[in-house]
């Protein structure tokens, strides 16, 4: 009985740890603040952008396509790291240690 104790103790450790770090995944996200601040930052740049820009000539199209597609990854990659569960950055560690610790079982 003491050696099947000893061996359940370690293991209800980690899986509590591997609990409350996976807790702590699921309710940590990008603060409103910076999402507001970021498309306060693209709405700028863009007026900016477009008002200086004057008439568009061939290689002015390169750039602003350039400038739309790095602005719309920045922006999907900061709307994506603040859900964790959906989108394309996952964090699946926790998912992925529990799944270790019921093959030890």
């Amino acid at each position: 009985m003491l050696i099947a104790s000893n061996q359940m103790i370690p293991a209800l450790n980690s899986m509590f740890d591997i609990a409350q770090s996976r807790e702590i995944i699921l309710k940590s996200r990008v603060p409103d603040l910076i999402v507001y601040m970021l498309f306060i930052c693209v709405l700028a740049t863009c007026f900016i952008g477009g008002f200086t820009s004057g008439s568009f000539h061939s290689k002015d199209w390169i750039i602003v396509v350039g400038f739309s597609i790095v602005t719309a990854m920045v922006v999907y990659t900061t709307i994506d790291l603040s859900r964790p569960l959906r989108g394309v950055i996952k964090d699946d560690a926790g998912k992925r240690a529990i799944i270790e610790l019921r093959k030890m079982f």
